[in-house]
């Protein structure tokens, strides 16, 4: 085999086993995004969410409304529950960060 086609052979190699490795974390990633909970707590400036992944770390603290101006805090529970289930729903489905625009805060009933 000429020096040229072992070098083809290492670069094939080395894609297909980049290729596995990459698809691989992925696969453990969204299996991991599946069993994502959350937690509502009282703040200085109002209501606030975590969001935990099945093994209890931290994924998410927002001690303040997402993608609005200001350090206010949720009025409600409620309110902070809502936007915490919309965050774990766009993890889920691959958005990460789960970004939070002012008007599904709107449609939510948040703001």
């Amino acid at each position: 085999m000429s020096r040229r086609n072992k070098s083809i052979l290492l670069l094939l190699v080395l894609a297909v086993s980049a290729f596995f490795f990459v698809f691989r974390k992925n696969e453990r990633q969204t299996a991991r995004a599946r069993n994502l909970t959350y937690q509502t707590f009282s703040a200085e400036n109002g209501w606030g969410y975590r969001i935990f992944t099945d093994d209890t770390l931290l994924l998410i603290q927002q001690d303040v409304i997402p993608g609005m101006p200001g350090n206010d805090g949720f009025n409600s529970e409620a309110k902070a529950a809502a936007t915490a289930n919309l965050v774990i729903s766009k993890i889920r489905n691959g958005l990460f960060p789960p970004t939070v625009s002012p008007a599904e805060l709107d449609s939510l009933g948040v703001l």
